[in-house]
């Protein structure tokens, strides 16, 4: 840029000014710079466009990166937590079937000391009618005490059961907490990694802008957003890059002598030719 004089900026049609929506009516014409020897150093611009467009588009990727990170972060840890309350729950079963366990044994000791009471009872009675009954009551607390000894059975399995569950559940729980924590570990020296690389970003950025016109460079500023990411696209034949519209000839010869700064007639994004390789 050293050397370099700017002509005066050609006015815009109203047309076809870098607001969205605007109708197509012709390319939009932005200034000419050349150096004292008349060589005109537009194409230099624009090529530095397209590698802040790089840039931009490499921040934009890492800021979307950035944000997936403690997303998928937080998802591993809330599928931790839900298998923890999940356990909780477990154990709450657990003690709660082993309580039960205790009111039934005691129940079922109850029962029997009933029945011994009630085999004692027998030598006192007189009558044969008391006699029946007291037999008639010893067989019905046999019932019950064999009905108790079956639920009891039936309560020591499950809670067995249970206990083993709990053995399984406590050794997943620990083995998803130590892959959580190596992933969280992995997360944090990415983000780490894409601190370093968004400021080496930024670096570069403000570097290649400090060589664009800033005219040029608030112009492009405000395409990049109007047109989500995309404000510097190359022609593609007698197309653009962008929206893939057929341009007049004219206008694709004018883009091509990089005399003007020209964006195209429908999606209003600089047009340039791309550099051949080779």
């Amino acid at each position: 840029m050293e050397g370099a004089t700017r002509a005066p900026v050609i006015n815009r049609p109203a047309h076809n000014r870098l607001v969205p929506g605007s109708s197509p009516g012709g390319p939009t014409k932005f200034f000419a710079m050349v150096n004292d020897n008349g060589e005109k150093i537009l194409r230099d611009q624009v090529l530095l466009l397209v590698k802040m467009q790089e840039v931009d588009l490499r921040r934009s990727q890492q800021q979307v990166e950035e944000r997936s990170l403690p997303e998928k972060l937080q998802i591993a840890e809330q599928a931790l937590q839900k298998k923890k309350e999940e356990f909780s729950k477990l154990q709450a079963k657990s003690a709660e079937k082993d309580r039960g366990r205790r009111e039934q044994e005691l129940e079922l000791k109850v029962q029997e000391e009933q029945v011994v009471k009630l085999r004692d009872r027998l030598i006192k009675l007189k009558t044969n009618e008391e006699y029946k009954a007291n037999l008639k009551e010893i067989e019905n607390a046999k019932v019950r005490k064999g009905e108790l000894e079956e639920s009891l059975l039936i309560s020591m399995e499950e809670g067995d059961l249970l206990k083993k569950e709990i053995s399984d559940r406590a050794l997943s729980i620990q083995e998803a907490e130590q892959q959580f924590q190596v992933e969280k570990g992995k997360i944090e020296e990415a983000l780490s990694t894409l601190s370093v690389t968004a400021r080496s970003l930024e670096s570069e950025w403000i570097s290649l802008s400090e060589m664009v016109d800033q005219n040029i460079l608030d112009d492009y500023k405000k395409l990049l957003i109007q047109r989500k990411g995309l404000a510097v696209v190359p022609l593609h034949g007698n197309t653009c890059g962008g929206c893939n519209f057929s341009l007049p000839p004219q206008l694709i010869a004018l883009v091509k002598t990089c005399e003007k700064i020209l964006t195209c007639t429908y999606c209003h994004r600089i047009l340039y030719t791309p550099v051949k390789t080779g």
